[in-house]
Parts: C-alpha cells; structure tokens; sequence
C-alpha cells in the first residue's frame, strides 16, 4: 500500500497539471462557471442532506414503534 502512494505521489510532483485545481479553487469568483459549480456543490449537499434526514427519521419512527409494541405487549402478559 505504501508503494502505491509513493508512486502516485512522484508522479503528481513530476507532472503537475494533473493536480491543478479546478475553477472554484483557483478561478474568477464572479465567473458563471465558478457559480455553477457552487451551486452544484450547495445541491449535492442538500440532497445528500436530505437522504440522511429521511434515515434518521426512518430508524426514530422504528424505534418508537418497537417501544411501543413492547409495551403493549408487556401489558398483554
């Protein structure tokens, strides 16, 4: 594993423009394309955002499901 980095690493340092950095890094900030860029950014990370919000309201609905069948069930016996 190290060797693979090492060789990535040389071959970054020997041929630079491979790692250069896209517009928004390094570009006109009022560029349009710099501003597509951000907003693609902010829209992946609202849907990225929103999947998560679907999981976490997914496992609290389960488990208040589960706590309130155990005690309907503990009321049975």
């Amino acid at each position: 594993m190290h060797h693979i980095i090492l060789i990535i690493g040389v071959i970054i340092f020997v041929l630079p423009q491979i790692s250069i950095a896209c517009a928004v890094c390094y570009g006109d900030p009022q560029a349009p394309m710099t501003a597509g860029l951000n907003q693609a950014i902010f829209f992946l990370l609202g849907v990225i955002g929103f999947i998560l919000s679907i999981i976490l309201t997914a496992g609290i609905y389960f488990y208040k499901r589960s706590k309130s069948l155990n005690k309907s069930r503990a009321n049975v016996w």
